[in-house]
């Protein structure tokens, strides 16, 4: 973690003082995983975990992109980083996931 202060000077007014800021810094990258299951009648069940080292900043939710037939990628889902979404496609549909 890293804190900061600063004085601030305006004019030729007295120095103010801001608040104190204070930043935790990841020395160490995250890990994630995405398990995807088709469950048949075109549902598809994904599961997410992810995990960041003991004195990080921790890992609040994923995004999952997906794209359409070969379209641009959009974001389909927000979820906990210890979570599921199911998700419903149609027939013949081509998707790609990205998180």
């Amino acid at each position: 973690m890293r804190a900061a202060l600063i004085y601030s000077i305006f004019d030729v007014n007295d120095a103010l003082e801001t608040n104190t800021w204070l930043n935790t810094i990841d020395a160490v990258a995250l890990t994630s995983k995405l398990q995807g299951v088709n469950m048949g009648n075109n549902t598809h069940k994904f599961t997410f975990t992810a995990n960041d080292d003991p004195n990080g900043s921790g890992v609040k939710s994923i995004y999952v992109y997906a794209s359409v037939n070969n379209g641009g990628y959009e974001r389909i889902a927000t979820c906990e980083a210890g979570g599921e979404y199911l998700f419903e496609t149609t027939p013949a549909t081509f998707m790609l996931f990205i998180r």
